[in-house]
């Protein structure tokens, strides 16, 4: 990895620029924390969407929350990952957040800091300087089933 590593708007070294560490969340974080993903406890949720090319079901742990009529998840590793390009693909996704399901529609890309704003105030600093520049908006299908108001 030689040379100086890419930072973000807060001076912390990007993690976009070690592929490394996509490989090792994927592989070994993620594998951790889908068994800690969506409980009761938490802002992490579980995303389930269908592959675009094989067709499988897949389920990946995010960080969501809900906003007015659905959720906001922090798209931590940009636009270019799978499990969001299945998603738009299929316009839909299905989420375990807090020991509900909700399932998704209406994929929508928004401002980082209109996303950001969602997320409990604790978590906003730390959004902020994993150097987030996506969030992505989706609708609850069959509102007014609200997380907001779930037990």
């Amino acid at each position: 990895m030689g040379g100086k590593a890419a930072q973000n708007t807060h001076g912390f070294p990007s993690r976009f620029a070690y592929p490394e560490f996509k490989i090792i969340n994927k592989h070994v974080t993620n594998k951790v924390m889908i068994h800690i993903s969506g409980k009761e406890f938490g802002h992490f949720a579980i995303l389930s969407h269908v592959g675009r090319k094989r067709g499988r079901l897949q389920q990946i742990p995010i960080i969501a929350e809900p906003v007015g009529g659905g959720f906001v998840i922090a798209l931590t590793y940009r636009k270019e990952v799978d499990w969001y390009k299945n998603v738009v693909a299929n316009n839909s996704s299905d989420l375990l957040w807090k020991r509900s399901d909700y399932h998704l529609i209406n994929p929508e890309l928004i401002d980082k800091e209109v996303g950001v704003t969602a997320f409990p105030t604790f978590l906003r600093s730390g959004l902020r300087k994993m150097g987030i520049q996506y969030n992505l908006k989706m609708d609850v299908q069959n509102f007014p089933i609200d997380p907001l108001s779930s037990p």
